[in-house]
């Protein structure tokens, strides 16, 4: 039986589907939304979720894209 293998793959790039950018620009914009109102929650809710005012501001200061 032959057989053959590459040693470095070939990476290709091919230009992403319309519907998955689509996707990826909602997410950041939930990401976006989500962090907002984190930003406005008082001590008294963060408290109730269970989120220090530590791991807020860790949250808030992330970008969207991540």
């Amino acid at each position: 039986m032959l057989m053959s293998t590459l040693s470095t793959p070939q990476q290709q790039t091919r230009p992403a589907k319309p519907a998955r950018w689509l996707w990826i620009i909602g997410t950041w914009m939930e990401r976006s939304r989500q962090r907002h109102a984190l930003r406005e929650l008082d001590a008294r809710l963060l408290d109730d979720v269970g989120i220090s005012d530590a791991e807020r501001r860790q949250e808030i200061a992330k970008p969207f894209w991540r």
